[in-house]
């Protein structure tokens, strides 16, 4: 089946009908890893075309607490909100859910988005990726919002900025699950770019557990099949973050990869580390971002031996310091894939495991 077939004559309610049956075929448990590929493609093919989703990932009645407050992440702010008397997490893009022009380039772009990271999101299922539970429009004229189990705590950002220094089966935690979960990704049937590895998109509950969040700019890996993502995937997020390749050259080049995804994970681990933000001399994002376009070799200072925020033993500092420099090596075809990355920590962690932990 192909998305290319001739559907522009399809009513409202044929639409939808394709789009359920689509996303029906995705919940039966003798789908195989090749069929669920083709048809994730197939339906974020038709998403697009209808702007639409299924029903079953449509979400009604939310009552969003604004005036509570709220948490900024890479590319939403993030509030807490009832649905049906639970908690939940709901995710406003950063313009905001005011009202919109349906016809506007702009509008389409987050639908769109959106629609796609619902697609991504509604297919995985990892303990250290937040669990999906749709998308709400508050209006008819408002921006769609990807809404998501509740979380209590704060994102590793937050709790690194806090000062307060990481225990270290904490640091173990977080780093391990999290770099599971990139894997987890990467080796998904038809595998994903998350797109915006960063502090702000990782949370973390009191007991210590990261949860990927932030989806807005993953994308599937339509390389592997041969075939073209059927709209642009959004430019932007955290510089101190971004590999050099996605801030360098010309903005309508830049595409999120493996690779991308492999030098923010390097930013975070070294984050949760050392207790220090990346390039944390540098102040503001607009000169993280120029300073990265005119020297893009430029990268973190080590810290001194057991002067990181989480101190390990000098043979285990020394092995995830290099592993760290592998990750965000200048050149993306040098930086190790995923696989690579998981082994080398659980090898170094187990280093510590017998001494610290």
């Amino acid at each position: 089946m192909d998305a290319d077939l001739h559907v522009s004559t399809l009513k409202e309610s044929e639409e939808t009908d394709l789009l359920n049956h689509i996303y029906g075929v995705l919940q039966s448990p003798l789908i195989k890893p090749i069929q669920r590929a083709t048809t994730i493609q197939l339906l974020e093919d038709f998403c697009y075309q209808f702007r639409s989703l299924p029903t079953s990932l449509k979400l009604y009645n939310i009552r969003i607490m604004r005036s509570e407050k709220s948490e900024r992440g890479g590319s939403y702010t993030r509030y807490r909100g009832e649905m049906a008397g639970q908690e939940v997490t709901v995710y406003e893009p950063l313009t905001g859910s005011k009202d919109v022009d349906h016809g506007s380039l702009f509008y389409r772009e987050i639908v769109e988005s959106t629609h796609t990271e619902a697609i991504i999101l509604s297919q995985l299922h990892h303990p250290n990726i937040i669990g999906f539970l749709g998308v709400y429009e508050e209006a008819p004229t408002s921006l769609p919002t990807i809404v998501s189990a509740f979380v209590e705590g704060h994102t590793l950002h937050d709790i690194l900025e806090a000062k307060k220094p990481l225990a270290k089966d904490q640091f173990l935690r977080i780093v391990t699950g999290v770099t599971e979960a990139v894997h987890y990704l990467h080796s998904f049937c038809i595998p994903v770019v998350h797109g915006c590895i960063c502090s702000q998109d990782i949370m973390t509950d009191p007991k210590g557990n990261p949860y990927i969040i932030g989806f807005s700019r993953s994308r599937i890996c339509r390389e592997v099949t041969g075939t073209k993502s059927p709209y642009k995937i959004p430019n932007g997020g955290w510089y101190r973050f971004q590999a050099p390749e996605l801030i360098n050259g010309p903005f309508d080049s830049w595409v999120t990869t493996h690779q991308s995804d492999i030098y923010g994970l390097a930013m975070v681990i070294y984050h949760t580390w050392t207790g220090h933000r990346p390039f944390d001399e540098i102040r503001h994002e607009w000169m993280m971002a120029a300073s990265l376009a005119k020297r893009p070799s430029i990268r973190p200072s080590k810290p001194p031996n057991s002067a990181g925020y989480v101190a390990l033993p000098q043979e285990v500092e020394e092995a995830l310091w290099s592993l760290i420099v592998q990750m965000w090596d200048e050149n993306p075809a040098k930086r190790p894939s995923s696989e690579v990355v998981l082994g080398r920590i659980t090898e170094i962690f187990r280093l510590v495991q017998g001494k610290f932990f």
